[in-house]
């Protein structure tokens, strides 16, 4: 994969990170909880195909753990463990508190984002209409 053909993951990586502000700054809900949750893995997703050469899967199963280990790490006080003030950019990345409905919004984010991708970048198989 060329630098050219890293471009649309650095377009899509700009529009997911100002969807994220925007989530963060005006959501509220269900739309800033788990929204969120969706779009930053989706962000996280396009941003390591930006970066990387992994296939597909490798990079989604990637991103799937990183959030998943996040979610863990809410369930188990990680946040409190580190002592990370209450604001602090520790407590922004790590979270304040489990929910399992935000694995489902991983799952569902990573699902979106490598579909997609696989769907837009495989290969095309191009007939030639003279052929009978």
């Amino acid at each position: 994969m060329t630098l050219k053909a890293r471009k649309p993951y650095a377009l899509v990586t700009g529009l997911l990170f100002i969807g994220l502000v925007l989530i963060a700054l005006v959501a509220e809900g269900v739309l800033r909880t788990h929204g969120g949750d969706l779009v930053v893995v989706m962000w996280m997703y396009v941003g390591l195909r930006m970066l990387t050469l992994w296939p597909v899967l490798i990079s989604a199963g990637l991103v799937l753990a990183i959030a998943f280990f996040i979610e863990a790490g809410q369930a188990f006080g990680l946040a409190q463990w580190l002592r990370a003030p209450d604001g602090a950019a520790t407590r922004l990345v790590l979270g304040h508190r489990f929910d399992p409905y935000d694995l489902l919004a991983y799952g569902l984010g990573v699902t979106i984002a490598a579909s997609t991708d696989f769907l837009i970048s495989r290969p095309r198989i191009v007939r030639d209409p003279n052929e009978g």
